[in-house]
């Protein structure tokens, strides 16, 4: 009996344990929730009114929190899902995403809790790459609301990061790092995509127009061991090289000036100087079989001249 009850012991202790490292990895990885009921819906305002209720009979900020978490998950995940299959459904949802994040955000900040806000500045950026996937699958000549939605995020992430920036400049200054580092991994990834490259340089230079008030937020701190200009120096190392390299190779001539643009906004917090213009790519002659075989007797003629 006392071996049986040790063996029930064990076997609950392991399945317990599972459960809350599950949860554990649950956290890590962003995953949207299942969407419902969507815009293409009749039954749709139904889902609206009964967030709305809900939300107005709550009255703690750590709840009300939780409402708006839920309602711009979930019209994430009803763009998500309607995304390639129907504009004016997906602009829809979008629209009332755009309208929760500032509320969600302000709700944050209220609650003074830096782990809290914390969580919410990252979570900017799992949207992001939410919306990237979105617009990847809109039509181009149309998706000018995914782009807008895009800013909108990252003009909120901004605006809260800063507020952020007066509590815990330290961990400000890694999530915009952190930023700046997906929006390049972006860059890189749809260089080749015309139809989605120019909004992914747009993203990087709206971080970077950001630059020099978020390290003048750390001022007199340190993140790392380095000040806060330094931080952001090395975030940003090898970041020019990429862009004037394998992703100026791959982008349409007409994006430079975007290209340009990017460029200087690292050489500035690399310490460098701005460009005035892009470095001439000389073109490469190739070099063929038949040049060299029409170049070889004029060689040999020459030897034997001297």
């Amino acid at each position: 009996m006392g071996k049986l009850s040790g063996c029930i012991y064990i076997a609950l202790l392991i399945f317990f344990s599972g459960i809350y490292v599950g949860n554990i990895f649950a956290k890590s990885d962003f995953v949207l929730p299942d969407p419902g009921l969507t815009p293409e819906s009749p039954f749709y305002f139904l889902d609206l009114w009964d967030e709305n209720a809900r939300l107005f009979f709550t009255r703690s900020d750590s709840s009300r929190l939780k409402r708006y978490e839920a309602r711009i998950l979930e019209r994430l995940s009803e763009a998500d899902a309607l995304a390639g299959k129907g504009i004016s459904a997906t602009q829809r949802a979008l629209e009332l995403y755009r309208a929760d994040v500032p509320f969600f955000y302000a709700t944050a900040e209220r609650l003074d809790d830096d782990l809290i806000l914390a969580d919410a500045l990252r979570m900017a950026l799992e949207h992001l790459d939410a919306l990237d996937h979105i617009s990847e699958r809109t039509n181009f000549e149309k998706k000018r609301f995914v782009v807008t939605t895009k800013i909108v995020v990252i003009e909120q992430q901004l605006q809260s990061l800063h507020s952020f920036a007066k509590r815990d400049p330290a961990d400000a200054l890694r999530i915009f790092g952190d930023a700046l580092q997906r929006r390049m991994a972006r860059i890189r990834e749809v260089a080749i995509d015309d139809q989605n490259n120019e909004e992914a340089f747009n993203e990087y230079a709206a971080y970077m127009s950001e630059a020099d008030r978020i390290i003048g937020d750390g001022d007199m701190v340190e993140v790392d061991g380095l000040s806060p200009a330094a931080f952001l120096a090395r975030t940003v190392r090898g970041h020019e090289e990429t862009l004037l390299g394998p992703v100026r190779e791959r982008i349409a001539f007409t994006l430079e000036k975007e290209l340009l643009l990017v460029v200087n906004g690292v050489r500035n917090l690399s310490g460098k100087e701005h460009m005035r213009m892009l470095p001439l790519v000389l073109p490469v002659t190739p070099f063929t079989e038949t040049s060299t075989s029409s170049s070889t007797p004029s060689v040999a003629t020459s030897s034997s001249a001297l």
